[in-house]
């Protein structure tokens, strides 16, 4: 019998009240193509590389964000076998429930969820068990490492290994002042839960697209209207990861090789 993944992140979601100028901005950094995909008066929009589906654009009123008590921000999607049992294993750890379960038709069910420290993001429920939506293909240009800004990462890491049995990688230290907690998915490095970098770097989850030439991608992100907010630095597998802002000020970063 195959061993059953355990959850993951899956799917990268952008809330913001300019899908326009959001899609713009990311076609230009990273060469994705946005799709209308807007069903029963629900806009939204799909982010291509090539043929690959990457992540999506959730498009929301500034009134909407002041009613939830959220801001624009990338959200993941953590994929398990069933929404209900994960949302109470969130609360049992010591996490919250944002957003009870709900139906998305034809697709799954979901709940958003925060965690200790009121990271939040999505755990989803395919209606076909063991459809992935990340099709984690070779040739894409997608998020493949996912960065968690916090207080305390020992802790937050027990909260996530708990919930949905990631692991600890050891502690890779990025500069002086700033210890990274790498953690691992089925053994493979997938991430960091770190302090902030700079005094104002908001709390919450940072997701990371690779990119083939970090200081070509930083810079077409800088043209584009965005910013680097720390330069790059190694992380757990040699590889560097560079954190940005988007156009609107949205947090998102770039991981690299070279």
């Amino acid at each position: 019998m195959q061993k059953q993944e355990l959850p993951r992140f899956v799917w990268f979601e952008l809330h913001t009240p300019d899908a326009a100028a959001s899609s713009w901005f990311y076609s230009k950094v990273f060469g994705w193509a946005a799709d209308d995909v807007s069903s029963l008066g629900r806009p939204y929009l799909t982010l291509r590389s090539g043929n690959d589906a990457v992540a999506g654009i959730l498009p929301k009123s500034i009134a909407a964000f002041e009613a939830d008590k959220t801001h624009p921000r990338w959200m993941g999607y953590i994929q398990v076998s069933d929404v209900q049992i994960y949302v109470a294993r969130v609360k049992q750890a010591g996490g919250q429930v944002r957003r009870a379960i709900q139906e998305i038709p034809g697709l799954g069910r979901f709940a958003v969820v925060g965690d200790p420290e009121n990271a939040a993001f999505v755990i989803y429920q395919p209606l076909f068990q063991g459809s992935d939506v990340n099709l984690r293909d070779v040739g894409a240009i997608r998020f493949r490492w996912h960065d968690l800004i916090c207080t305390n990462g020992s802790s937050q890491l027990k909260f996530y290994s708990s919930v949905f049995g990631w692991t600890k990688l050891g502690d890779s230290r990025t500069d002086a002042s700033t210890k990274c907690q790498s953690f691992a998915i089925d053994g493979v490095p997938v991430g960091g839960m770190m302090h902030p970098r700079t005094s104002d770097q908001e709390h919450g989850w940072v997701f990371n697209v690779d990119v083939m030439d970090m200081k070509t991608a930083i810079g077409r992100a800088v043209e584009a209207g965005g910013a680097l907010i720390h330069e790059p630095f190694e992380i757990a597998d040699g590889r560097r990861v560079a954190q940005c802002v988007d156009a609107q000020g949205i947090a998102f970063g770039m991981v690299a090789s070279s």
